[in-house]
C-alpha cells in the first residue's frame, strides 16, 4: 500500500470515529425519549440518585395532570373536553446531542435543536437549546439536572399570544 493510500485510509477512519456518537450522548438522547413518552420507569432508571425525588415528583404531578384532570373536566362539563389533555404529540427527531466535556464519570452533553409539539390539537415548535449533567452511575449514564441556555418562558408567552390573536380573530368576526 503506497504512503498516500495509507494517509487516505488513516484520514478516513478519522472522519468515520469523529462521527461517532458518545455514550454520554446516548443516554441523554435515551432520557430525552424517555421524558416525552412519560416512561416514569426508564426516567428514574436513567436519572442520577440525587435527582431521584425530583423526578418522582414531577412524575406524580404529570399523573394528576395526565389522567386524573381530564377525568374531572369530562365530569364537571358533562363533556369530552377532558380528553382533549391527553391527547398531545411531541417529536425530537429534529434534536441534536454532542458531548462538550468528559472526565470519565462526568460529561456535558449540550442539546439544541427543536421540538415539535401538537397540544390541544395546536402545534407549535419550540427551539431546544440546554446542557445536560450526565453522571456514569452503575456503569450506565444517566442524566442529573442541566441548565437551559434560552428564556423559555418568553418564547411560550409569544407563542401563546399568537395563539390568543389566532382565537380573537375567529371569533370576533
Amino acid at each position: 500500500m503506497s504512503k498516500i493510500a495509507k494517509v487516505l485510509l488513516c484520514t478516513a477512519m478519522l472522519v468515520v470515529l469523529s462521527a461517532c456518537t458518545t455514550a454520554s450522548e446516548i443516554g441523554a438522547k435515551k432520557y430525552d425519549k424517555a421524558s416525552v413518552s412519560m416512561d416514569w420507569n426508564s426516567i428514574s432508571k436513567l436519572t442520577c440518585t440525587d435527582y431521584q425525588t425530583n423526578i418522582q415528583s414531577v412524575g406524580v404531578i404529570s399523573s394528576l395532570v395526565t389522567y386524573i384532570a381530564p377525568e374531572v373536566i369530562n365530569s364537571l362539563t358533562d363533556t369530552k373536553l377532558g380528553d382533549l389533555v391527553k391527547e398531545y404529540k411531541i417529536d425530537i427527531g429534529d434534536i441534536k446531542y454532542e458531548e462538550t466535556s468528559n472526565s470519565g464519570d462526568q460529561a456535558v452533553v449540550h442539546v439544541t435543536g427543536k421540538m415539535n409539539m401538537t397540544i390541544l390539537h395546536m402545534p407549535f415548535t419550540m427551539p431546544v437549546d440546554s446542557d445536560y449533567y450526565m453522571v456514569k452511575e452503575e456503569g450506565r449514564w444517566k442524566w442529573c439536572g442541566g441548565t437551559n441556555n434560552m428564556d423559555y418562558e418568553s418564547y411560550l408567552n409569544d407563542t401563546l399570544n399568537d395563539y390568543e390573536d389566532i382565537f380573537n380573530g375567529l371569533f370576533n368576526q
